[in-house]
C-alpha cells in the first residue's frame, strides 16, 4: 500500500491538470460515491503502554524480591484505502457514511527488572495493527450555488473505531515462553473499541458534472486502552455522481 499510494497520487494530478474544468455547483438530489488513498499521521502517544510491580520473587532464584514490568510500542504511519456514500441534500449540505481499514503495525517492547539484582529479560519485536472505522458525516459547501469546479467544504462526523493488535508469529512465541507471560500471566493486549469524532476540511474539483477528485484532511479523536488519541490524515480520491431522489 505504502508504495501503490505516491503513484495514485499522481495519477490523480495528471488528471486534474489535463482535464477540463466542468462549471458545476453542487448539484442538488445526488448521490456521490467516493474511492480514496489516504496517509495516516497516527498520534504519538503509546497505546499499550504499562508499567506493573512485581513480586515476590522477580528473578525466580527462591529470594523474595520486588520488580517492575514496563511495556512500550510505536506505531508506524501507513496508507490506506476507504470509501464513502453521500447525499446532496442542498446546494450546502450534503451528509454521508464512510468505511476505512487501515493495516499498520509497530515495535514492541517489554522489560521485566528486579530491584535487587538488575534486568531479568528483554522481548521485543513486531506487531500488527488494524485500525477500522464507521462514520457518518456532514459536509458544508461554502461556495455550492456557484458555478465552478472547485468547491471547497467543511466536515463533521461521529462513529465508531475498532482497533485490533496482534504480535508476529516469532514475537507471540517468545511471549508465551517469557517470564512475564508464563509465570505473571501478563497477556498481550488484543485490542479495544469506542467511539470517536471526526472533523476536516476538503476539496472538491468537477472535471465533469458527474464526476470529481476530492482531496482533504482528516483529523479523528478517540479512546482506546484508556488513552486519548487524535490521529489526522490525508486522502485522495474520485468521487461518482448519480441523481436520484429520496
Amino acid at each position: 500500500m505504502m508504495r501503490r499510494l505516491p503513484l495514485l497520487l499522481a495519477v490523480m494530478a495528471l488528471t486534474v491538470l489535463l482535464a477540463p474544468a466542468a462549471r458545476a455547483g453542487q448539484e442538488v438530489a445526488t448521490w456521490e460515491f467516493n474511492v480514496f488513498g489516504a496517509k495516516a499521521s497516527l498520534d504519538s502517544e503509546d497505546p499499550l503502554a504499562k508499567e506493573r510491580d512485581l513480586g515476590p520473587d522477580v528473578d525466580g532464584d527462591g529470594t523474595p524480591s520486588m520488580g517492575t514490568f514496563t511495556r512500550s510500542t510505536t506505531l508506524d504511519d501507513n496508507g490506506f484505502m476507504g470509501f464513502r456514500f453521500g447525499y446532496v441534500w442542498s446546494k450546502w449540505f450534503e451528509t454521508e457514511v464512510s468505511y476505512d481499514r487501515n493495516h499498520t503495525g509497530g515495535d514492541y517492547e517489554h522489560i521485566v527488572t528486579d530491584n535487587s539484582s538488575g534486568q531479568v529479560e528483554k522481548v521485543e519485536g513486531r506487531i500488527g495493527a488494524v485500525f477500522t472505522s464507521y462514520q457518518f458525516g456532514v459536509l458544508y459547501h461554502p461556495l455550492g450555488e456557484w458555478q465552478t469546479p472547485w468547491q471547497p467544504f467543511a466536515n463533521i462526523s461521529g462513529g465508531w473505531i475498532d482497533v485490533d493488535f496482534h504480535p508476529s508469529a516469532t514475537l507471540q512465541s517468545e511471549l508465551d515462553s517469557s517470564v512475564a507471560g508464563s509465570i505473571f500471566k501478563i497477556d498481550f493486549p488484543k485490542g479495544d473499541h469506542g467511539l470517536f469524532l471526526g472533523y476536516g476540511v476538503g476539496l472538491k474539483y468537477y472535471i465533469l458534472q458527474n464526476l470529481c477528485v476530492r482531496a482533504e484532511f482528516r483529523g479523528k479523536t478517540y479512546t482506546i486502552m484508556g488513552t486519548r488519541r487524535r490521529d489526522g490524515e490525508f486522502d485522495i480520491g474520485i468521487s461518482f455522481f448519480v441523481p436520484g431522489d429520496i
